[in-house]
């Protein structure tokens, strides 16, 4: 987002190895204390990095500042505030943080709201901490949450404020039945996915058992450093346990348990953040040593959250304010933002780069080496609007691969594919736009954002870049493509009939009946599944569909549901779309490699709640964009 990055005198010492390099490679050194990144002597031109980053257990600004967050979690989703009104009232208190709540299957949070967002956070001088809610207390859902944030036109905005964002994967993704190994395991994983995904920022990771479990953090942050390849991981702890009274046996045993895991977390070098916590419990009853927690965490330079800024039109004991504008103080609001010595006003730091964007006087420049430009970028066009990419690397320092298009002959070009690094082909086409693309009414702007597909039949160039940072991007020559024509996908695959499709009761004692559906695509509206059937139920039915399908072509393909009310997918035993929870309905997506001409066992699965009844699957892939599967590829077996 800004142009220099400067370097502090004193943090040179931190940054001193950068003279001290291999010609093409980056070598880590990485211990509990300190990561010192060697980076290359020899590049095509230079840039300056621009990330907050952690060294040991303290977080530091892109210059080497040390910061220490001191703010509040602020509703974007809920409540709502799509316009982020309230950071401008949040900044007044003297803040430099925001935690910021995003929410798909409620609210429909997209690309468009989290960039407005992030844009008013830096307005205001605050460090956005950007977080989705949908996976809270469900370690299943972690994919679903890695997914938001890593498709191309969620990447693109992330990175234009990089340098002045934390990535929060999500909010108390976990509950206390997931043990230390898998919660090590899959986030290990979801780390590693976001990075390939082309985002470099400090991740933040929220403790298991719905945020409470610090212990999930202290035993396992340093396993998740060391597997991170930037090693640039923060852990946040919600400590919302509470007394029955302020001072009671149970009251000391928090305050020693919040002594016990900020002395152990500085110990282990653990970069540890209080991302939620209260004067009150979770359920708004009893007692937490609020001001306890914020005088320790001064003195021990820990940042913490305060849950939250204001509750919207319902009132509770947790927020600040009680309508979120500044003053409007309720519960211990005026306490914790303005009067307390160790409250946000009192204790918030900005540091001179996240007022100005720039280091402080006296500094030099911290240069990112850019990567050498990938060569010899060719392309083949295959059935519909499909293309296969193959290019030369140089050994370098990249991070990642972008592809990018222009559909106006190189005047601006638009992310659509992110990899890894040593990547050196892809596949890219029509039909890959994910979940948050199909909603436009939540919109703020419904032609804002764009969707990464290929059409068909259409002029492109095509570019690869090899990145570092968002201002350390070599780029390869373009090339001009021409995709192909839609191709008919039955026309030598028509022996499909449809799946079978139970229909049931979900609640009562309605028989139900079993049918072949050519196509999953229904709108019953408000009646039943069977009209002529007078005891079929016009709430609480639900639908089994089950067979196979069998693919035109190998690669990777996209399933959508458009439902009212709840939609699953299983593809070869292996749920791959789940649209099952409160709230669920409208769209959702999962991608699945298939093979072709191979038969997939395919289940799909519908529950109506009540009211209006719907029910539709689509699928696309490279070659094909999104349509209603056909009944052609589906087989009642």
């Amino acid at each position: 987002m800004w142009a220099y990055k400067l370097l502090n005198v004193p943090a040179l010492l931190f940054f001193s190895a950068h003279t001290l390099m291999s010609k093409f490679e980056s070598v880590s050194i990485f211990n509990r204390n300190t990561r010192i990144a060697l980076l290359a002597l020899i590049a095509f031109q230079s840039a300056n990095a621009h990330t907050f980053h952690t060294s040991g257990s303290a977080l530091l600004d892109p210059c080497g500042v040390p910061f220490v967050v001191r703010g509040v979690n602020a509703g974007i989703a809920f409540p709502v505030d799509n316009n982020a009104d309230s950071l401008e009232q949040i900044t007044r208190t003297g803040a430099n943080a925001v935690r910021l709540t995003f929410r798909w299957r409620i609210n429909r949070s997209n690309p468009d709201l989290v960039n407005n967002a992030l844009q008013k956070a830096a307005e205001n001088h605050l460090l956005a901490i950007p977080s989705i809610w949908d996976a809270s207390g469900d370690m299943n859902k972690l994919d679903f949450a890695v997914n938001f944030w890593t498709q191309p036109e969620m990447v693109a905005v992330l990175r234009r404020y990089e340098d002045n964002l934390l990535l929060n994967i999500g909010n108390e993704i976990g509950g206390g039945d997931v043990s230390f190994e898998e919660f090590t395991a899959r986030y290990a994983q979801a780390v590693q996915k976001i990075r390939d995904a082309g985002l470099h920022m400090p991740l933040v990771v929220d403790a298991a058992a719905w945020g409470r479990g610090e212990n999930y953090l202290l035993e396992n942050a340093n396993a998740l450093i060391e597997s991170d390849p930037d090693h640039n991981l923060l852990f946040s702890w919600h400590p919302w346990d509470q007394s029955a009274a302020p001072d009671d046996a149970i009251a000391n045993q928090l305050k020693q348990r919040f002594k016990a895991t900020v002395d152990a977390a500085a110990a282990n070098n653990i970069p540890l953040l209080v991302g939620e916590f209260s004067s009150v419990g979770a359920q708004e009853t009893g007692h937490v040593p609020y001001q306890y927690m914020m005088e320790y965490a001064d003195t021990h330079n820990v940042g913490w959250l305060w849950w939250w800024w204001s509750s919207g039109a319902t009132p509770d004991k947790h927020a600040l304010t009680t309508n979120g504008a500044f003053g409007s103080w309720a519960n211990v609001g005026e306490e914790v933002a303005m009067t307390s010595p160790y409250g946000i006003n009192a204790t918030a730091k900005r540091t001179h780069y996240l007022s100005s964007g720039s280091c402080a006087p006296g500094t030099q420049l911290e240069v990112e080496s850019t990567p050498n430009r990938p060569k010899m970028l060719r392309a083949r066009v295959m059935k519909g609007a499909e293309v296969l990419l193959y290019w030369q690397i140089i050994a370098s320092n990249e991070k990642n691969f972008d592809i990018e298009v222009s559909s106006d002959n190189q005047q601006t070009w638009k992310l659509v594919k992110v990899l890894g690094p040593d990547s050196q082909k892809v596949a890219i086409g029509a039909a890959k736009e994910y979940i948050y693309t199909l909603d436009r009414s939540k919109y703020l702007d419904p032609n804002h954002g764009y969707d990464p597909s290929l059409n068909y039949s259409t002029d492109y160039w095509v570019r690869v870049g090899a990145y570092r940072a968002s201002n350390a991007v070599a780029y390869s020559t373009p090339i001009k493509i021409t995709t192909n024509s839609a191709s008919g996908m039955c026309a030598n695959n028509s022996s499909g009939s449809g799946l079978y499709a139970q229909y049931f009761d979900a609640r009562y004692s309605w028989p139900g009946f079993t049918t072949i559906d050519p196509q999953i695509d229904f709108d019953w509206g408000t009646g039943s599944p069977n009209p002529s059937d007078p005891t079929a139920p016009k709430d609480h039915f639900a639908v089994a569909w089950y067979g196979s399908i069998q693919p035109p072509a190998n690669g990777e393909y996209t399933f959508y549901t458009n439902s009212d009310d709840f939609a699953t997918v299983w593809i070869d035993g292996v749920k791959i779309l789940d649209n099952s929870g409160a709230f669920a309905n409208g769209w959702a997506v999962g991608k699945v490699n298939l093979s072709a001409k191979q038969k997939h066992s395919i289940l799909v699965e519908y529950r109506e709640w009540d009211n209006s009844a719907s029910m539709a699957l689509y699928w696309g892939s490279n070659q094909f964009e999104r349509q209603l599967v056909p009944s052609c590829v589906l087989f009642p077996e």
